[in-house]
């Protein structure tokens, strides 16, 4: 079975340097001091296979966990004590902090026969469930006494928290709460109170009653809101559960909520009205990619994409990365019909359905503590209204692509913090694309749908053929009955999916040398595969799976990095041009650059040459240095005047508005701030230098 990740794991995609702890106060703090530097946090059994990874630099503070690293396939781990790293990171700069680490660390040898781990208890200090393990003594789940109505959950500075076995909910109350009899009736009736602590006249004592349950929820520990799971899909230690909000599945089996055990909290609440049936075979189950390659678009690859995000979107609760997909094609291209009659037919009811003027507040509030998945028709960002809305909910799903992800802290008039961990996955559907930045492009699959404004006659009529035939598929075969079958089927290999993401994810990640994508798509394939078999794959399997022609396209990542959409911001910005007495006109940053870059200064220091795209060197140049840019060919590099007010506004309203000098300092071959200031006009001020080579490049 699968093993539990280490804490912080989403931060150590790129990371060159890893450090890795037991405790995870510690974590917190080390992450805090070291920015840059990946620091997770868990247990030798956890699963460390995404750690090691060719150049990256292991440091633990424990000899277990360093052997497990050893057992994952790092080469060489360091081990530092943990007084010593915390106390390092206490220093005054980052590279004092780092320094000082180094200097605390030895290299660890390694055992070839490690010594088997501590068996854990039931809660681990980490707060994260033990990973089930079916060949173990499970120790099980927490003590109820089902003699009671009601069940304490812990405490947390002076509020006591129960769930009421008849309502299903968690009840919050304060230590003067648990007094009073309308407040106790919220978890029992009025007759149990009487009955069980009886008092003077009929009534009941109400000291002894809060003694009781103050007792009760300290016997639990610490409340922890983490562990509340609402309606969806969940990997629950090894087990398939689809919480329904009246009822669950677990393991295929009917359960009632309060029946279920679990470190976990499931709460009664709004029925979902999904339909279960018998579970598809491959044969029935294949017929979603059948209708998926009917679709006309823009790229083949995309069929086999879309069938697995539609498999996978529903039990997206229940998958440790959770890509978002994004429909989009122009009026006319079947956006819509595709939208109505296949993603919402196939991820069903379960599905938080918004639309249009949504808000992230709306969308985080009415999903709550559930893991389901978001549909959001018509997300069109015509002003730029819009487009902050829009990036907010962006911004919503990226915390909620990974299972590890910190939560979302709110402030609240009572003073009391409130936390959301969203674990859905969204698709959009629009006529305009709104991604606009690298880190909501590389967990985002962009669906793009043919137009038919360039259709001859006769692809017009092959193409109105092919969607009649799309019509009669989705009509015989998208039936309740088959969704949900295919949601059964889904939920029956759940294992496997999950270990097939992973595997798949490590295959595209080599291909594409990018982890964020293989994470991304390897989900989505996970998904697919799950159409056409029920085995869990090895390495090379996926490998080869990835070498046919339509599966190509998942190993490939196209995501351009920040600094080089920043770089290409600056290059395109039109800049108004005046050359002496003649009209002034427009002309990008990059033609200005070339000018200048093709120049020859003369006997007299003017700048001489042939003019490009309209400009001569000497007026670039002056243009240039006005805007606080300076190009020295003598060395190669276009400098960017830090600090520089005229550059600042090139960058406004954009996703590196307040980082563009720390955007252009990670472009290849750049260099992030000069030793000295050196001059722009008549400004002195330092620069950041960006190569001429990442500029001026040759065609392709």
């Amino acid at each position: 079975m699968l093993k539990s990740p280490p804490i912080g794991l989403g931060s150590i995609a790129d990371a060159t340097r890893v450090i890795v702890t037991t405790d995870s106060e510690a974590r917190n703090r080390l992450a805090a001091a070291l920015p840059g530097i990946a620091v997770l946090a868990g247990r030798p059994d956890f699963d460390w296979s995404r750690v090691p990874a060719p150049g990256r630099k292991l440091v633990t503070t424990d000899p277990d966990i360093g052997q497990a690293l050893y057992g994952a396939g790092a080469d060489k781990v360091a081990i530092a004590d943990l007084d010593a790293v915390l106390a390092a990171a206490e220093a005054g700069t980052i590279e004092e902090r780092l320094a000082s680490i180094g200097s605390a660390c030895r290299k660890l040898d390694r055992i070839e026969a490690a010594p088997q781990a501590t068996p854990t208890p039931d809660i681990d200090p980490l707060g994260c469930p033990p990973a089930r393990d079916a060949e173990a003594d499970d120790p099980g789940p927490p003590i109820y006494d089902d003699g009671l109505p009601y069940r304490a959950l812990g405490y947390n500075r002076r509020r006591y928290y129960f769930i009421r076995r008849a309502g299903g909910q968690i009840v919050d109350l304060a230590s003067r709460d648990l007094k009073e009899i309308a407040c106790l009736m919220e978890l029992a009736p009025a007759d149990f109170w009487q009955q069980r602590y009886p008092g003077g006249r009929g009534g009941f004592d109400g000291t002894a009653a809060a003694n009781a349950l103050i007792a009760e929820a300290h016997a639990v520990g610490i409340y922890d809101p983490d562990r509340i799971r609402g309606r969806g899909a969940w990997w629950d230690e090894g087990r398939a559960v689809l919480h329904l909000g009246n009822g669950m599945i677990v393991d295929g089996n009917p359960t009632g909520i309060m029946a279920h055990r679990s470190y976990f909290l499931y709460e009664q609440a709004q029925a979902c009205p999904v339909h279960l049936a018998a579970p598809l075979s491959a044969a029935e189950a294949r017929k979603l990619f059948d209708i998926c390659k009917l679709a006309r678009w823009d790229d083949p690859g995309l069929a086999p994409l879309f069938a697995g995000f539609l498999v996978v979107a529903p039990v997206c609760g229940a998958m440790p990365w959770r890509a978002h997909g994004w429909l989009t094609g122009e009026k006319g291209s079947g956006k819509t019909w595709i939208l109505d009659n296949i993603a919402r037919a196939v991820i069903g009811t379960i599905a938080l359905r918004v639309s249009s003027k949504t808000t992230e507040a709306g969308v985080r509030q009415l999903l709550g503590a559930d893991g389901r998945p978001v549909v959001f028709d018509e997300a069109e960002t015509q002003n730029q209204q819009d487009r902050e809305r829009v990036q907010l909910i962006l911004d919503l799903a990226r915390q909620a692509s990974s299972e590890d992800a910190a939560p979302i802290v709110k402030g609240t008039q009572s003073g009391r913090a409130q936390t959301f961990s969203i674990r859905s996955s969204f698709l959009f559907s629009s006529i305009n694309l709104a991604l606009h930045q690298a880190a909501d492009e590389s967990r985002t699959l962009v669906f793009s749908l043919q137009g038919r404004g360039n259709l001859s006659e006769e692809g017009a009529l092959a193409a109105a053929e092919q969607f009649a035939e799309l019509q009669r598929l989705v009509t015989d075969t998208l039936t309740p009955e088959w969704c949900g079958g295919l949601l059964a089927r889904t939920l029956s290999l759940l294992g496997v999916i999950r270990a097939n993401a992973q595997t798949f994810a490590r295959a595209v990640s080599e291909r594409s040398g990018s982890q964020r994508h293989g994470d991304t798509v390897g989900g989505v394939l996970a998904g697919f595969h799950s159409l056409f078999s029920s085995k869990t794959l090895t390495i090379d399997e996926a490998r080869t799976f990835l070498d046919r022609s339509w599966a190509r396209r998942a190993g490939e990542d196209d995501t351009a990095p920040d600094q080089d959409r920043a770089l290409d911001h600056l290059l395109e910005q039109m800049i108004r041009v005046q050359p002496g007495s003649g009209a002034a006109f427009e002309r990008p940053v990059a033609s200005l650059v070339a000018a200048v870059a093709g120049g020859v200064q003369d006997l007299t220091g003017k700048l001489t040459g042939d003019a490009v795209d309209g400009v001569f060197p000497d007026v670039a140049e002056m243009h240039l240095l006005h805007l606080g840019l300076r190009v020295d060919p003598s060395s190669g590099m276009l400098w960017a005047a830090r600090s520089h007010s005229r550059l600042s506004a090139l960058f406004r309203d954009t996703p590196w508005a307040s980082a563009w000098e720390t955007q252009l300092g990670r472009v290849n071959g750049a260099v992030k701030t000069t030793p000295k200031s050196m001059r722009f006009g008549k400004m002195v001020k330092r620069a950041v230098g960006v190569p001429l080579s990442e500029i001026l490049k040759p065609e392709q």
